[in-house]
């Protein structure tokens, strides 16, 4: 086996599920800030998503999950547990960009965008490149892959994202636990 087969792009398309690991920069370009932190993704291709998100040095943050068309949102911090239909603002309070959360399937899975408002260009290899929801402004840019590795950019006028994804395992190891969200009684529940 030559050494360079390690290093080649992994067809995250292939896979029905999968965990991925990796650091987040989130820039709020309105509020001049920026933060950096842990995540861990879980998901079975088109049907369910989780993503836990922790500080830097491993505090909960958030957990978000998504389940057809309804999203819960965890915010450790307000203590709450938001509950809503799964829309293009619904995850705005935690990624600063209006995007569907849906469209994080195809964001993790490399699958190009299927709604008629998304133009999306492919690399020669047949890897996607980088798409554009030409209604809202949203743009994300597959920027660089390397074995399980990549760098994914989400960028938008308010906001912009930069997901280095630095490992992926091809299961979830428990799928009961890992699509439900344990709330503590201390947190308010809000049905929008």
């Amino acid at each position: 086996m030559s050494g360079c087969a390690l290093f080649q792009p992994k067809k995250f398309s292939e896979y029905k599920e999968g965990t991925w690991q990796g650091k987040v920069l989130i820039h709020d370009i309105k509020k001049a800030k920026r933060g950096i932190v842990n995540l861990k993704v879980q998901a079975i291709d088109g049907q369910k998503l989780r993503m836990d998100v922790t500080s830097p040095v491993g505090s909960h943050i958030a957990s978000v999950l998504l389940d057809g068309n309804e999203l819960q949102y965890l915010n450790v911090s307000s203590k709450t547990l938001t509950t809503t239909k799964s829309n293009r603002e619904a995850l705005r309070e935690l990624l600063k960009v209006p995007i569907e959360p849906q469209a994080l399937y195809n964001v993790f899975f490399d699958h190009p965008m299927e709604d008629k408002n998304w133009s999306c260009e492919t690399e020669p290899n047949g890897f996607l490149k980088s798409c554009k929801d030409l209604k809202s402004g949203v743009k994300i840019e597959w920027v660089s892959r390397e074995g399980a590795k990549r760098t994914i950019d989400i960028q938008h006028p308010t906001a912009s994202i930069q997901m280095n994804l630095y490992s992926f395992e091809s299961k979830i190891d428990d799928l009961n636990k890992a699509f439900t969200l344990k709330v503590p009684s201390s947190f308010k529940v809000r049905k929008l």
